[in-house]
């Protein structure tokens, strides 16, 4: 498996995106691979019939 660190920059248009860190780079033997990938957010249908905001 390869890995590199990366850190969240705001772009221009104000999201956040992945950066690589340069030299962060590693290689690590694996047979299975596992990937949690983060919460996304809420239900945008729940919300609006709460009548919540949402920002970006």
């Amino acid at each position: 498996m390869h890995t590199v660190q990366i850190e969240w920059i705001k772009s221009d248009q104000g999201r956040f995106m992945p950066r690589e860190i340069p030299g962060t780079d590693k290689v690590r033997p694996a047979q299975l691979v596992l990937l949690a990938m983060g919460f996304s957010g809420p239900e945008a249908t729940l919300l609006a019939q709460l009548g919540v905001e949402r920002d970006p």
